[in-house]
């Protein structure tokens, strides 16, 4: 008698694209998620930013870590000068108006953002010199929550990329922070040798 032929479970074709849909839904074969959102967003400052900014600017300055490296008669001088310079800042200087004073040419300011969130985690800003060819990086503060972020990180390379991208040949910052020359060594800058506290990058 005639042979008994099974029909196949699924065609030819048909087989191939459950074969592939199988494939795909492993998560190390399957297609390309797509890439996720950097959690931290760096941009220039708006007028919206002025409070916090000063705020945690302020907050940021009378961090402990910025005086431990002193010894205790300087930490007393500290003491007094530290709230005279803060408040002039704030309210006669640079930070009295931060977008005004950092729109104006060879200046620039900016803000790290949670990018779900939009709450503004940190600032920086580089400011032009009496020196030809060299910048100031500065007003750098961190909100403590943000932390452990990479923000400090995100915005020092903000910083260097905008320098350069102005034409300026050389930066440097001033901190008796104790973690900012950790920092300032992963954006290249050095000690510099005559002054304490003092950091040099060259950007040629």
């Amino acid at each position: 008698g005639g042979q008994n032929l099974r029909s196949p479970l699924c065609g030819a074709s048909q087989c191939r694209e459950l074969a592939m849909d199988f494939l795909n839904s492993l998560p190390f074969i399957g297609k390309a998620t797509p890439p996720k959102k950097d959690p931290v967003t760096v941009r220039l400052i708006k007028d919206s930013d002025t409070a916090e900014v000063k705020r945690m600017w302020k907050e940021g300055f009378y961090a402990k870590e910025n005086f431990e490296n002193y010894p205790m008669w300087a930490r007393v001088l500290f003491g007094v000068l530290v709230p005279i310079f803060v408040n002039y800042s704030l309210y006669f200087g640079d930070m009295a108006n931060p977008l005004k004073t950092y729109s104006e040419t060879g200046n620039a300011m900016f803000v790290a953002e949670d990018t779900e969130t939009k709450e503004v985690l940190g600032c920086v800003a580089i400011g032009k010199t009496s020196e030809d060819g060299v910048v100031e990086f500065k007003r750098l503060s961190v909100s403590d929550k943000a932390r452990r972020r990479g923000v400090g990180v995100k915005l020092g390379s903000e910083v260097i990329k905008t320098a350069k991208q102005l034409g300026y040949k050389k930066v440097w910052a001033m901190s008796g922070n104790r973690v900012m020359p950790i920092l300032f060594k992963k954006l290249g800058m050095e000690p510099a040798p005559d002054t304490r506290g003092k950091f040099v990058g060259d950007l040629s």
